[in-house]
């Protein structure tokens, strides 16, 4: 008996310690709402037969370890099924993932067709949606869980009725008047009048394109006098023309052919000097007379030119007494005219003079032609012309 009550006493004493050292159990997370899905719709109250958009939204767990798969093949708009709504349209969009959950959206263009419910709520049916679990197994593989079933909360419409108490008939829901029909037709009016005064200025302009065509096409292809390359560019061409004479005479000194070249390119400047444009026709490198220099101008529509002047230095000598380049221009000139033309030999020291006051003469002569400065003579004169009517 004694012994019984002692080994009664040592296994009470040593129960306690047995439990409490026991190690506790390992703890496991689950995550809650593995699949979410709400309605959303455009409008709160719709009318008998107006369409209108439904959204259904669901986001589902999806995790490295578990993942919810939806079964998707009943959402799409063309299964799909509300009664007592018409479903005519719809679409889905892309998936979006943030964080451990997988959004995704079908939206269905839907209305409704009953003439039991003007002024009643409409309950746009819940949905059951099936899905599963699957699990990643430690080894790699998965693990699919059992189907289940998400039921989807429904969602109330108001039904907004069209029908007064008293109305034997469903009136149109209009707000269109006579002046809003009358302001419509005038609007009508005014752009089919801007269409047809748009086709005649079109014809005006293919009418005017074809008259420059045949023009061009029945003029004869002889060179004619222009006036589309600019001072500016003529100028620039007579001082290049200059410094490609003055690089061959240091080679092989005056010749006829360089004398010649150098009293053209004289002459173009000094006659712009004085106010005189040089002439200007039509041609190529290879048609250039003597007295003629040959140039170029444009990107797109290419212009080529003949130009030459006729200058004596009887005309530079008001301009010639009160300009040192224009002088020495001068003296150029009458040096070839005595050379080429009478029996004296060539001034070469007067010749020399002469290109080298040319070079900067031109340039700055081309830039006094130059379009800027150009357009700003031709705003200055308008201006100086209305303040003396004014």
């Amino acid at each position: 008996m004694t012994r019984t009550i002692v080994a009664l006493a040592t296994l009470a004493w040593l129960a306690p310690s047995a439990v409490f050292g026991q190690a506790p159990p390992a703890a496991t997370t689950v995550e809650a709402d593995s699949v979410r899905c709400w309605w959303r719709t455009d409008k709160s109250a719709v009318r008998m037969g107006e369409p209108f958009t439904a959204v259904l939204t669901c986001a589902v767990l999806e995790t490295a370890s578990t993942k919810a798969v939806v079964d998707r093949s009943r959402l799409d708009h063309t299964v799909m099924a509300l009664p007592p709504f018409d479903v005519l349209d719809g679409g889905a969009g892309e998936d979006v993932v943030s964080g451990a959950r997988r959004f995704f959206q079908y939206t269905y263009r839907l209305r409704l067709l009953n003439d039991n419910a003007f002024g009643q709520d409409v309950t746009l049916a819940g949905l059951s949606i099936g899905y599963r679990l699957d699990t990643a197994t430690a080894d790699g593989t998965t693990s699919q869980g059992r189907d289940q079933t998400y039921a989807l909360p429904p969602l109330s419409l108001r039904v907004l009725s069209l029908v007064a108490g008293s109305a034997r008939d469903i009136r149109d829901s209009t707000s269109m008047t006579f002046a809003d029909l009358d302001a419509r037709r005038f609007r009508a009016r005014t752009f089919n009048m801007a269409g047809w005064f748009l086709y005649g200025l079109a014809a005006a302009v293919a009418a005017l394109g074809l008259a420059r065509l045949y023009r061009a096409m029945r003029s004869p292809a002889a060179a004619t006098t222009v006036t589309s390359v600019s001072g500016g560019a003529v100028l620039k061409a007579a001082a290049r023309e200059l410094a490609a004479v003055s690089r061959a005479k240091q080679g092989q000194g005056w010749t006829d052919d360089l004398v010649g070249r150098a009293a053209a390119a004289l002459r173009i400047i000094a006659g712009y000097a004085i106010g005189r444009p040089a002439a200007q026709m039509k041609g190529l490198a290879a048609d250039v007379h003597g007295g003629q220099i040959a140039l170029s101008q444009g990107l797109i529509r290419r212009r080529h030119a003949l130009v030459s002047a006729a200058v004596t230095p009887e005309d530079m000598a008001q301009a010639a007494a009160s300009n040192g380049a224009v002088q020495q221009v001068r003296d150029g000139i009458a040096a070839l005219t005595a050379a080429r033309f009478g029996r004296a030999g060539l001034d070469e020291s007067s010749l020399d003079q002469a290109v080298s006051a040319a070079g900067p003469l031109a340039r700055s002569l081309a830039l006094r032609h130059s379009w800027p400065m150009e357009q700003w003579r031709k705003v200055t004169s308008a201006v100086t012309n209305w303040t003396g009517r004014a």
